[in-house]
């Protein structure tokens, strides 16, 4: 029943971010026409109503819908943590709606609770480091996983973990370090050449990232993420064909995941 609840409330929240999205749109548009261009454009909304009031009430009510669903959600992973808590990902998804909703005491007692039931461990660790990223700073999460492999932590998902924190800010040539870390301790393992497409990827090296993962997804080690980055990589050399295929396979191995459906989603357009 929670799970349904979560699968509801995950449907209620994409209709919300396609509502968003299109008044996003509109008021965009509006802004960049003139007056008599407005004037002449013929005007389309979802309830054909063209008044800004109008589309302010129904922002409104999108808003308010969104938390709404976002409260339905909290509670379901509430009960989720509470009577499964070996989920990890559960505990990372209510971690950040308690953010969200500002609720700082709450998201203490939550990261106390989940050390207690899923001890000290690399998966605890990483949600934690996710956590700082997002209420402090990814540099605050760098630096307490790198306190963590210093008191002798698994190195090679905290090393993947700042990998990924050292991408999304821009910070390519650290990335390069920390890949390098990997590349000597881990050279054999499957992630170490997907992180080595994404740091390709990083510096505009499309050509050298397909060649990287080409061999593994060949073999019998590919993996969802793999599929899913060449999916991304021969979009962006507009291959869309091949890149159908690639998300394809990432679906077939993980299945419709919101990750999947939105690489999917501009392949198809």
């Amino acid at each position: 029943a929670l799970l349904d609840l979560l699968k509801k409330s995950n449907k209620e929240e994409k209709e919300v971010e396609v509502n968003t999205a299109y008044l996003a749109r509109r008021w965009k548009t509006k802004k960049k026409l003139s007056p008599s261009a407005q004037q002449r454009r013929p005007v389309v909304t979802m309830s054909s109503v063209a008044s800004p009031e109008h589309e302010k009430r129904l922002l409104r009510g999108v808003l308010i819908e969104a938390l709404a669903a976002q409260d339905r959600k909290r509670t379901a992973l509430e009960e989720l943590v509470e009577t499964t808590p070996g989920q990890v990902e559960a505990w990372k998804r209510l971690a950040i709606i308690l953010s969200f909703q500002g609720d700082t005491a709450a998201t203490e007692r939550l990261f106390e609770s989940m050390f207690t039931q899923l001890g000290d461990g690399p998966d605890a660790q990483i949600a934690y480091s996710a956590h700082l990223a997002r209420s402090q700073s990814p540099a605050s999460a760098i630096a307490y996983l790198n306190e963590q492999i210093a008191e002798g932590g698994e190195s090679e998902p905290l090393w993947t973990a700042i990998f990924h924190l050292q991408i999304g800010q821009g910070r390519y040539r650290d990335s390069a370090r920390t890949l390098s870390k990997l590349r000597q301790a881990y050279p054999d393992h499957a992630t170490t050449t997907l992180l080595i497409a994404k740091q390709q990827i990083a510096e505009n090296q499309l050509d050298k990232a397909h060649q990287t993962l080409q061999p593994i997804l060949k073999g019998g080690e590919a993996t969802a993420p793999m599929w899913r980055l060449m999916a991304q990589i021969e979009h962006e050399r507009d291959a869309d064909n091949q890149a159908l295929t690639a998300i394809e396979n990432a679906i077939e191995l993980e299945g419709r995941t919101t990750l999947n459906l939105r690489v999917k989603a501009p392949i198809l357009l």
